[in-house]
């Protein structure tokens, strides 16, 4: 809530450095090498070299971000609560694509292969391509979901506000 990156030893528990972003950050980052991603609540999305303390590249959406992005290759993917779900390229920050929902994006996306599972405050479980942003699959559960969906080999979970628990078998 103090609108700080804290970099933490994992051995001591120690903080290493702070990193000023002037807005609560209500999610965990995602890292990948010396990059940690993450938005704050002003709706921008950062990518900071944590080692360096350098911001690399933002981006504004005008969406709250609550949950916390997923990594893979050149994409990270995080949604908003805009209703929005952003691919953005892990390099310059480009938006590669923009899926919009009906619903509050709170859950965190989980990349599985070349897809990508996310819930939304809709009710439903979507599954995105990955490269596209094209929808593949939706169900409508009836109730929003903030829970980050679980995916296996052949398996995915969800839960839903009202207490339900959802399976899909491939």
């Amino acid at each position: 809530c103090d609108g700080q990156l804290h970099v933490v030893d994992v051995h001591t528990g120690r903080i290493v450095r702070k990193i000023y972003i002037g807005t609560y950050i209500a999610s965990s980052a995602a890292i990948d090498g010396n990059n940690a991603f993450f938005g704050n609540y002003d709706g921008v999305f950062y990518c900071v070299d944590y080692a360096t303390n350098k911001i690399l590249w933002n981006r504004t959406v005008g969406g709250v971000f609550t949950a916390s992005p997923a990594v893979s290759g050149s994409k990270i993917v995080v949604g908003s609560e805009n209703k929005s779900i952003y691919c953005f390229n892990k390099t310059d920050g480009k938006i590669l694509w923009t899926f919009k929902t009906l619903g509050k994006v709170t859950s965190s996306a989980v990349i599985a292969g070349s897809s990508v599972v996310v819930t939304s405050g809709d009710g439903r479980v979507y599954i995105l391509d990955l490269n596209t942003g094209s929808k593949i699959w939706t169900f409508d559960t009836g109730s929003p979901s903030v829970s980050t969906p679980a995916v296996t080999s052949n398996l995915l979970v969800i839960a839903t506000s009202d207490g339900t628990v959802y399976g899909f078998r491939n």
